[in-house]
């Protein structure tokens, strides 16, 4: 479910695009043009709204205590290791998600790192695994091969590091993994 700021977000992306759109198509100068004037007021109203919000973001954000409980996963996919370390809340739901990979640059790992911090965050704020899930399980990009059954039972063959780490978090947290790439459909 999404909140209030989150809502108002939408709108105003949406009246954004439309915004450009009519703005890109119109010949008309902005003084004579009720829809361009119209648009550049309810921009104006949302934004009162959004920054009205500002302030509750971080009310919604259920965190981690220090001390958690979860756990370390290695898995290794063509020939590049990945550290899958999640921090869960006192009931046993994934509340965090950190990845170490080696093998790698500074800025690739920078980017593994900084992306394991939006889940992290995305968790804390409510979305569902199930939804990171649906998202990255069957994205495709190298390295990708096959996770044997020795390092992590039931994964088998991954199509890239996105795919190996949300297949093992399905796994982990009871997550129904998809068959085909859903990442298209959304």
């Amino acid at each position: 479910m999404l909140n209030d700021k989150a809502i108002t977000a939408v709108a105003f992306m949406e009246i954004a695009r439309a915004d450009r759109d009519h703005t890109n198509a119109c010949s008309t100068p902005y003084e004579d043009c009720n829809e361009c004037q119209s648009h550049s007021v309810r921009l104006e109203s949302l934004m009162e709204r959004y920054e009205a919000l500002e302030g509750e973001a971080e009310s919604c954000r259920e965190r981690l205590a220090n001390r958690s409980s979860g756990y370390t996963q290695k898995l290794n996919v063509g020939g590049h290791n990945i550290y899958v370390r999640t921090g869960e809340f006192p009931d046993g739901r994934l509340g965090g998600v950190r990845l170490d990979i080696h093998k790698q640059g500074a800025a690739f790992r920078g980017l593994m790192s900084c992306f394991a911090d939006s889940v992290s965050l995305g968790l804390q704020h409510g979305v569902p695994l199930r939804l990171f899930v649906h998202k990255f399980v069957g994205t495709r990009f190298e390295p990708s091969g096959i996770i044997s059954e020795e390092h992590r039972p039931g994964i088998g063959e991954v199509t890239s590091m996105m795919d190996a780490i949300f297949k093992d978090l399905a796994l982990s947290y009871d997550v129904p993994v998809p068959e085909a790439n859903p990442a298209a459909e959304l």
